[in-house]
C-alpha cells in the first residue's frame, strides 16, 4: 500500500517519451540559445505514484506488511520498481532477516543424500561424492550432461535457493532479444565510457582518501586495501550530466571515439567531481548494506544522511553485530 498519492521525481531522456502520454502531467521546460521551448531535463516535477516508469527507481513510501500484520505500523522507503506490484508483500530490515532466516534453515536441513539427488534431477554429474558434502557454503564441482567438456562449481546454497546452475545452458537458452542492443540492460554502449572515464578521477579517490584519513566513515577501520570510495551523487547521474555538457553522443564500443573526444570527456567527469565534492569512504560491508537498501545507480547524498540516521537509530545493529562491526558516527 502506498502512503502518498504524489511523488517528486526527475525528468531526463530516457522518461520523457514516457511522461508524454499521461496528458495531467506538466513536462518542466525552459529557453535554449536560440530561445526555442525544449524539455529541462534534470528538473523536478510531482507525478502519481502509479504513473512512474516500471523500472523507477523513485524512493516511495510503503508500509510493512509483516508489522501490519502484528498491528505495528513501519514505513518504508522502496525503489518503486521492487514494490509496483500489489501482490508482492513488502517487508522491513528486520523482518527480512527472520524470513532470509527460515530459508537458510530449509537449505541447512538437506542431508548430503539431498543434495547428491538435487544434482542428478537437473540432469547434473557430481564430481563429489555424498561423504564429501559438509555445508551449504561448501564449493561443489559437477559436470552438466548437456556440455560434458566443462567442469563447473556451486555453492549449494546458490544452487538450490537462487537456481544457479549451468552458465552455457543459460547463454544458449537467452532469447536473441535480450542480448546486446536488444537487451533490457543495454546503456548504448555507456559501460566501455563508465570502465574508461573512472580511470580518470584516481586523484578524487586519492583525495577522499586523505579527507577520511583513509579510514571508513561509519566504522572508523583503517585501511587495509579493501576500503571503497562511495559516489554521493551517483557515478551514472555524472556521466549524464557529462554525455549532455559536452554534447558528444553516446556510441557502442570505446575504439568509436577519437583521442580529443576522449580528452573532453575526462576533463568534464573531473570537472563534474570536483563540483559534486568528494566521495566517502566505506568499509565493503557497509557500501553492501546501502546498496542492497537503495540500490546501485540513481543514488544522491540525500540517501546516504538517511542511511546514517537508520544506522544511529539501531535499525543496522543485528548486521553489525554478526559481521564485527561497530559505529564511529
Amino acid at each position: 500500500m502506498y502512503l502518498d498519492e504524489y511523488v517528486e521525481t526527475t525528468l531526463n531522456q530516457a522518461t520523457i517519451k514516457y511522461y508524454k502520454q499521461f496528458e495531467d502531467i506538466e513536462i518542466p521546460m525552459r529557453l535554449n540559445r536560440k530561445n526555442k521551448l525544449v524539455p529541462a531535463y534534470y528538473e523536478k516535477m510531482m507525478v502519481k505514484v502509479n504513473q512512474l516508469p516500471p523500472s523507477s527507481t523513485v524512493k516511495v513510501r510503503v508500509c510493512c506488511d509483516d508489522c501490519l500484520d502484528n498491528g505495528v505500523l513501519t514505513i518504508l522507503n522502496r525503489d518503486y520498481c521492487d514494490c509496483r506490484k500489489e501482490e508482492d508483500r513488502h517487508m522491513c530490515f528486520a523482518c527480512s532477516k527472520v524470513f532470509l532466516g527460515k530459508r537458510k534453515q530449509k537449505i541447512h536441513k538437506a542431508t548430503p543424500e539431498d543434495v547428491y539427488n538435487e544434482f542428478i534431477e537437473r540432469d547434473y554429474t557430481p564430481l563429489f561424492s555424498i561423504n564429501d558434502y559438509k555445508n551449504n557454503r561448501q564449493i561443489l564441482q559437477y559436470i552438466c550432461n548437456k556440455h560434458p567438456n566443462k567442469i563447473q562449481d556451486v555453492r549449494f546454497s546458490d544452487f538450490r535457493n537462487n537456481g544457479t546452475g549451468c552458465v552455457y545452458c543459460a547463454i544458449e537458452t537467452r532469447p536473441q532479444n535480450m542480448r546486446g542492443v536488444k537487451c533490457s540492460n543495454w546503456k548504448h554502449g555507456l559501460s566501455s565510457l563508465y570502465s574508461f572515464l573512472r580511470t580518470s578521477i584516481v586523484e578524487w579517490k586519492f583525495k577522499s582518501f586523505k579527507h577520511y584519513n583513509f579510514s571508513c566513515a561509519v566504522t572508523g577501520i583503517k585501511s587495509n586495501g579493501e576500503l571503497i570510495v562511495h559516489h554521493l551523487r551517483g557515478f551514472d547521474l555524472i556521466m549524464n550530466e557529462v554525455i549532455v555538457n559536452t554534447n558528444i553522443d553516446a556510441r557502442p564500443c570505446l575504439k568509436d571515439y577519437n583521442q580529443n573526444e576522449l580528452d573532453i570527456l575526462s576533463l568534464e567527469c573531473k570537472t563534474m567531481h570536483e563540483k559534486y565534492g568528494l566521495g566517502v569512504v566505506l568499509h565493503p560491508l557497509i557500501h553492501n548494506l546501502f546498496h542492497h537498501l537503495y540500490r546501485y545507480g540513481k543514488n544522491t547524498p540525500e540517501q546516504f544522511e538517511e542511511f546514517k540516521q537508520r544506522l544511529k537509530q539501531g535499525e543496522f545493529n543485528t548486521y553489525l553485530e554478526e559481521n564485527n562491526l561497530k559505529l564511529a558516527l
